[in-house]
Protein backbone atom coordinates (compact mmCIF):
# COMPACT_ATOMS: atom_id res chain seq x y z
CA UNK A 1 0.00 0.00 0.00
CA UNK A 2 1.42 3.67 -0.98
CA UNK A 3 1.51 5.99 1.90
CA UNK A 4 -1.19 8.46 1.95
CA UNK A 5 0.58 11.78 1.33
CA UNK A 6 -1.83 14.06 3.38
CA UNK A 7 -0.65 12.12 6.28
CA UNK A 8 2.51 13.11 8.00
CA UNK A 9 5.38 10.88 8.12
CA UNK A 10 7.31 9.65 11.37
CA UNK A 11 10.78 10.92 11.40
CA UNK A 12 12.04 8.55 13.49
CA UNK A 13 16.68 9.63 13.62
CA UNK A 14 17.79 6.20 14.34
CA UNK A 15 21.23 5.35 15.10
CA UNK A 16 23.34 2.58 14.82
CA UNK A 17 22.80 1.36 18.75
CA UNK A 18 25.87 -0.83 18.93
CA UNK A 19 27.69 2.47 18.04
CA UNK A 20 25.46 4.51 20.53
CA UNK A 21 27.04 1.89 23.02
CA UNK A 22 31.04 2.18 21.81
CA UNK A 23 30.86 5.74 21.40
CA UNK A 24 29.30 6.69 25.03
CA UNK A 25 31.18 4.06 26.96
CA UNK A 26 34.17 5.95 25.45
CA UNK A 27 33.01 8.79 26.42
CA UNK A 28 32.33 7.75 30.50
CA UNK A 29 35.61 6.01 30.46
CA UNK A 30 38.01 9.29 28.93
CA UNK A 31 35.28 11.68 31.87
CA UNK A 32 36.21 9.41 34.63
CA UNK A 33 40.07 9.96 33.47
CA UNK A 34 39.30 13.47 33.50
CA UNK A 35 37.55 13.59 36.68
CA UNK A 36 40.39 12.24 38.56
CA UNK A 37 43.35 14.52 36.78
CA UNK A 38 40.94 17.53 38.11
CA UNK A 39 41.00 16.14 41.99
CA UNK A 40 44.64 15.84 41.77
CA UNK A 41 46.01 17.91 39.70
CA UNK A 42 43.97 21.04 39.51
CA UNK A 43 45.65 22.93 43.01
CA UNK A 44 46.23 25.62 40.92
CA UNK A 45 42.71 26.59 39.93
CA UNK A 46 41.59 27.37 43.02
CA UNK A 47 37.79 27.22 43.45
CA UNK A 48 37.55 26.80 39.92
CA UNK A 49 37.78 23.48 40.04
CA UNK A 50 34.32 22.70 41.99
CA UNK A 51 32.62 24.31 38.88
CA UNK A 52 34.80 21.83 36.82
CA UNK A 53 34.18 18.81 38.85
CA UNK A 54 30.21 20.19 38.97
CA UNK A 55 30.00 20.40 35.61
CA UNK A 56 31.90 16.60 34.59
CA UNK A 57 29.45 14.98 37.10
CA UNK A 58 26.32 16.20 35.13
CA UNK A 59 27.77 15.34 32.08
CA UNK A 60 29.25 11.92 33.52
CA UNK A 61 25.70 11.07 34.70
CA UNK A 62 24.20 12.32 31.12
CA UNK A 63 26.08 10.21 28.94
CA UNK A 64 24.92 7.27 31.40
CA UNK A 65 21.74 8.03 31.17
CA UNK A 66 22.12 8.12 27.34
CA UNK A 67 23.34 4.56 27.13
CA UNK A 68 20.57 3.16 29.72
CA UNK A 69 17.54 5.13 28.05
CA UNK A 70 18.08 7.39 25.06
CA UNK A 71 15.04 8.67 23.90
CA UNK A 72 13.48 8.76 20.69
CA UNK A 73 11.50 11.18 19.52
CA UNK A 74 8.47 10.21 16.84
CA UNK A 75 8.08 13.88 15.30
CA UNK A 76 5.96 15.43 14.49
CA UNK A 77 3.84 14.06 17.57
CA UNK A 78 4.60 14.28 20.76
CA UNK A 79 5.41 10.67 21.20
CA UNK A 80 9.01 8.98 21.97
CA UNK A 81 9.84 5.63 23.31
CA UNK A 82 13.41 4.72 25.19
CA UNK A 83 16.06 3.37 22.49
CA UNK A 84 18.61 2.56 25.17
CA UNK A 85 20.00 -0.33 27.08
CA UNK A 86 17.24 -0.38 29.60
CA UNK A 87 14.58 -0.24 26.11
CA UNK A 88 12.53 -3.66 27.13
CA UNK A 89 12.42 -3.66 30.89
CA UNK A 90 10.60 0.22 31.17
CA UNK A 91 6.76 0.54 31.88
CA UNK A 92 4.69 3.78 30.85
CA UNK A 93 5.04 4.72 34.26
CA UNK A 94 8.83 3.96 34.88
CA UNK A 95 9.36 5.85 31.35
CA UNK A 96 7.57 8.80 32.32
CA UNK A 97 9.59 9.42 35.57
CA UNK A 98 12.79 8.49 33.62
CA UNK A 99 12.01 11.15 30.53
CA UNK A 100 11.68 13.38 33.56
CA UNK A 101 15.05 12.32 35.29
CA UNK A 102 17.04 12.54 31.53
CA UNK A 103 15.55 16.24 31.22
CA UNK A 104 16.88 16.99 34.44
CA UNK A 105 20.17 15.77 33.60
CA UNK A 106 20.18 17.58 30.30
CA UNK A 107 19.39 20.88 31.84
CA UNK A 108 22.23 20.19 34.66
CA UNK A 109 24.55 19.60 32.01
CA UNK A 110 23.72 23.28 30.40
CA UNK A 111 24.00 25.05 33.80
CA UNK A 112 26.97 23.06 34.70
CA UNK A 113 29.10 24.39 31.39
CA UNK A 114 27.27 28.28 31.90
CA UNK A 115 28.64 28.46 35.56
CA UNK A 116 32.25 27.00 34.38
CA UNK A 117 32.10 29.47 31.76
CA UNK A 118 31.28 32.09 33.71
CA UNK A 119 33.47 31.65 36.92
CA UNK A 120 36.00 31.69 34.44
CA UNK A 121 35.47 34.45 32.89
CA UNK A 122 34.94 36.99 35.38
CA UNK A 123 38.32 35.45 37.52
CA UNK A 124 40.06 36.39 33.82
CA UNK A 125 38.58 39.78 32.88
CA UNK A 126 37.00 41.18 36.54
CA UNK A 127 38.33 39.56 39.50
CA UNK A 128 36.73 41.88 41.57
CA UNK A 129 33.64 40.22 41.35
CA UNK A 130 34.47 36.97 42.39
CA UNK A 131 33.03 37.24 45.52
CA UNK A 132 29.81 37.05 43.50
CA UNK A 133 30.83 33.43 42.34
CA UNK A 134 32.27 31.76 45.45
CA UNK A 135 29.98 32.49 48.23
CA UNK A 136 27.58 30.46 49.56
CA UNK A 137 24.29 32.73 48.95
CA UNK A 138 25.23 32.42 45.26
CA UNK A 139 25.71 28.38 45.81
CA UNK A 140 22.54 28.45 47.03
CA UNK A 141 20.75 30.57 44.53
CA UNK A 142 21.96 28.53 41.83
CA UNK A 143 21.06 25.01 43.76
CA UNK A 144 17.19 27.15 43.92
CA UNK A 145 17.05 27.06 40.44
CA UNK A 146 18.00 23.84 39.86
CA UNK A 147 15.21 23.21 41.76
CA UNK A 148 12.89 25.21 40.52
CA UNK A 149 13.75 23.81 36.66
CA UNK A 150 13.43 19.90 38.25
CA UNK A 151 9.28 20.94 39.55
CA UNK A 152 8.52 22.56 36.03
CA UNK A 153 9.88 19.50 34.38
CA UNK A 154 7.92 16.88 37.05
CA UNK A 155 4.50 19.55 36.40
CA UNK A 156 4.68 19.70 32.88
CA UNK A 157 5.18 16.05 32.42
CA UNK A 158 3.43 15.01 35.63
CA UNK A 159 0.41 16.50 34.23
CA UNK A 160 0.05 15.33 31.27
CA UNK A 161 0.90 11.52 31.99
CA UNK A 162 -2.48 9.60 31.22
CA UNK A 163 -3.57 5.77 32.07
CA UNK A 164 -1.81 3.90 29.24
CA UNK A 165 -4.72 2.58 27.37
CA UNK A 166 -6.42 6.22 27.38
CA UNK A 167 -2.65 7.43 26.06
CA UNK A 168 -2.78 4.75 23.25
CA UNK A 169 -6.17 5.48 22.26
CA UNK A 170 -5.11 9.34 22.31
CA UNK A 171 -2.18 8.79 20.31
CA UNK A 172 -3.76 6.58 17.69
CA UNK A 173 -6.91 8.89 16.99
CA UNK A 174 -4.33 12.10 17.17
CA UNK A 175 -2.09 10.58 14.64
CA UNK A 176 -5.38 8.18 12.61
CA UNK A 177 -3.19 5.38 13.40
CA UNK A 178 0.39 6.23 12.27
CA UNK A 179 1.78 5.68 15.95
CA UNK A 180 -0.22 1.97 15.92
CA UNK A 181 3.09 0.05 14.96
CA UNK A 182 5.17 1.87 17.73
CA UNK A 183 2.62 0.29 20.41
CA UNK A 184 5.12 -1.97 21.06
CA UNK A 185 6.91 -0.47 22.31
CA UNK A 186 7.20 -0.99 26.14
CA UNK A 187 8.35 2.36 26.85
CA UNK A 188 5.80 4.22 24.28
CA UNK A 189 5.11 7.20 25.72
CA UNK A 190 2.59 9.87 24.02
CA UNK A 191 2.25 13.07 25.87
CA UNK A 192 -0.66 16.10 25.60
CA UNK A 193 0.67 19.35 24.44
CA UNK A 194 1.27 21.69 27.52
CA UNK A 195 1.57 25.21 26.07
CA UNK A 196 2.07 26.58 29.57
CA UNK A 197 4.58 24.06 30.26
CA UNK A 198 6.04 24.17 27.18
CA UNK A 199 6.57 27.77 26.86
CA UNK A 200 8.25 27.80 30.47
CA UNK A 201 11.04 25.31 29.27
CA UNK A 202 11.09 27.04 25.79
CA UNK A 203 12.41 30.26 27.48
CA UNK A 204 14.72 28.45 30.13
CA UNK A 205 16.43 27.14 27.41
CA UNK A 206 16.71 30.21 25.38
CA UNK A 207 18.41 31.90 28.54
CA UNK A 208 20.79 28.93 29.24
CA UNK A 209 21.54 28.45 25.45
CA UNK A 210 21.60 32.51 24.92
CA UNK A 211 24.53 32.41 28.12
CA UNK A 212 26.62 30.11 26.15
CA UNK A 213 26.92 32.05 23.15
Amino acid sequence: MEPNPSLPVIEDFEVNHKIAIIFTTTSIILGIIGFYVILTQSKSLGNFKYYLINQTIWAQLFELAVLLLYPGALAPFPAYYMKGLLRNYLSYKSTVVCYVIWCGLYVNVQLGTVLSLMNRYISVFIPTYRRLTENKYAVMFMALIHIFLYVVLAIAYGSTAENEILMRQKAHDDSRGILDPFFAEQSFVYVEINRKANTIIFYSNAIITFALI
